[in-house]
């Protein structure tokens, strides 16, 4: 079973880096190339849903199933709300296109109160200190976030959210926990953190 949820992670973290590379070419304006990644991401998702099923039959893999189908069709909204601009950038300019993106992450981040935290202290530490490498943006973000000792830099935060967006997109249910351990990025969920994370024993 081990093996399984390991084959798994593998085809989660293809599908979150074919979703960071889509990300990326939209920001080129490469719409052909995100295409091509989005394809990726899908085929790879399509095989975790496969295996979910095959091998988990019964309640546990239809959770996984839902959960998968879930979190995939909210990165797609989220992608569709952002589109070349990053999420920080559309948040902050406001309008009915800033609140559609807020609205998406928020339903990405659905269970996890602490990745919407991170995404309104920087959205606020940026607006308020005018950039995010200003030490007035710094500031704000550790008063918000006071936990990591102002270790954590807006830009930091930025690619923290980059990040979680793909891992979440690809199925995951990780937490933003996750990514701030020890004030910085770690490695996301292993094989075993993944299999009880999906509720899969053994």
């Amino acid at each position: 079973m081990q093996q399984v949820a390991a084959q798994l992670d593998k085809l989660h973290i293809l599908a979150a880096h074919s979703l960071l590379q889509q990300r990326d070419a939209l920001a080129r304006g490469d719409t052909k190339a995100a295409a091509a990644h989005r394809k990726n991401a899908d085929a790879a998702l399509k095989v975790a849903k496969a295996a979910a099923k095959k091998y988990f039959p019964g309640e546990v893999g239809e959770a996984m199933d839902r959960q998968l189908t879930m979190l995939d069709a909210r990165h797609r909204r989220l992608v569709k709300a952002t589109g070349k601009t990053g999420l920080l950038d559309v948040v902050n300019a406001g309008g009915d296109r800033g609140k559609e993106a807020k609205a998406a992450f928020e339903a990405l981040a659905y269970n996890d109160p602490l990745a919407r935290r991170v995404l309104n202290a920087n959205t606020n530490a940026i607006a308020e200190g005018r950039h995010h490498k200003s030490k007035g943006a710094k500031d704000k973000l550790a008063k918000a976030l006071p936990a990591y000792d102002g270790n954590l830099s807006p830009k930091a935060a930025q690619q923290i959210l980059r990040r979680y967006i793909a891992v979440r997109g690809s199925g995951r249910p990780v937490m933003m926990q996750d990514f701030l351990a020890g004030h910085g990025v770690r490695k996301t969920a292993g094989p075993q953190d993944i299999a009880s994370q999906f509720g899969i024993q053994g």
